[in-house]
C-alpha cells in the first residue's frame, strides 16, 4: 500500500492509500473519547468512499468447549443464554439458526451467511444502508478447561454508514457485546461481572429511550 496519509481515530491508525483511497481501521477497545476533530479531518477528504472496519471482542471462559457450544446455539432462543436481551434488544430470526434465515436486533438487520453448530455463525448486513460486510461468532478450545468466545465486525462503510458508526453504533456495539461476553461468562461464575457503561453509551440510550 502506498501511503499518503496516517491520521488517529481514537488513537488507532489509519492508512489512506492512494491507489484505492480507502482507509483500514483496526477498532480495539478505545481509552478515551477525542473523536470529533479527527473524524471531521476524515470525513472532509471527499475522495474517501469507504472504510474497512475490524472490530474484535472476545473471552476466554474457564469452561471446556462443549459448554460454550451449546450457549452459542441458545442465540435467538427463548432460552438465548448469549445475547443480553436483559439490556438490549433482543437478536431474532424467526424460523431459528438455520443458513440463509433474516433478522436482526433492534434496526441492524442480517441474514444468516454460515451456521456450524456449536463452532460458528456468520451473519451477513442488510441495514443500516452503508454497512457492508459480516458480523460473527465463534468457539475455539484453548484447552480442555478453557475456551474463548469471539466477536468479529468485518466490514466496509461507507456514505452516512461512517457517520452511524462512529458516532452512535460502534459505541453501543462495544458496550452490547462486553455485555454479551459478560453474560456468558456469568453462566458459570459465582461473583458476577458487570462491565460498566461509558459516558457515552449511557447518553446515547437515553437519547434513543426518548424517540
Amino acid at each position: 500500500m502506498t501511503c499518503i496519509l496516517k491520521i488517529s481515530i481514537f488513537n488507532e491508525t489509519v492508512w489512506i492509500s492512494r491507489e484505492k483511497w480507502t482507509c483500514e481501521l483496526v477498532c480495539k477497545k478505545w481509552k478515551n473519547h477525542e473523536v470529533i476533530f479527527h473524524i471531521t479531518t476524515l470525513l472532509c477528504s471527499k475522495k474517501i468512499t469507504d472504510m474497512k472496519v475490524i472490530n474484535i471482542h472476545k473471552r476466554v471462559i474457564q469452561q471446556p468447549k462443549s459448554k460454550i457450544s451449546n450457549i452459542l446455539d441458545t442465540l435467538s432462543s427463548k432460552n438465548d443464554q448469549l445475547w443480553p436481551n436483559e439490556k438490549w434488544p433482543s437478536m431474532i430470526f424467526k424460523n431459528g439458526l438455520m443458513e440463509g434465515a433474516r433478522g436482526g436486533h433492534g434496526p441492524i438487520k442480517y441474514s444468516i451467511q454460515k451456521y456450524k453448530p456449536g463452532v460458528q455463525i456468520e451473519f451477513n448486513f442488510i441495514k443500516p444502508d452503508g454497512f457492508i460486510g459480516i458480523h460473527k461468532f465463534e468457539i475455539e478450545e484453548i484447552d480442555s478447561t478453557k475456551t474463548e468466545i469471539k466477536h468479529t465486525v468485518k466490514m466496509y462503510l461507507s456514505g452516512k454508514g461512517i457517520l452511524i458508526w462512529y458516532f452512535a453504533i460502534k459505541w453501543l456495539h462495544d458496550a452490547l457485546l462486553e455485555d454479551c461476553l459478560d453474560k456468558v461468562e456469568n453462566n458459570f461464575s459465582k461473583e458476577k461481572v458487570n462491565t460498566k457503561w461509558n459516558f457515552w453509551v449511557v447518553t446515547l440510550r437515553k437519547i434513543l429511550k426518548k424517540n
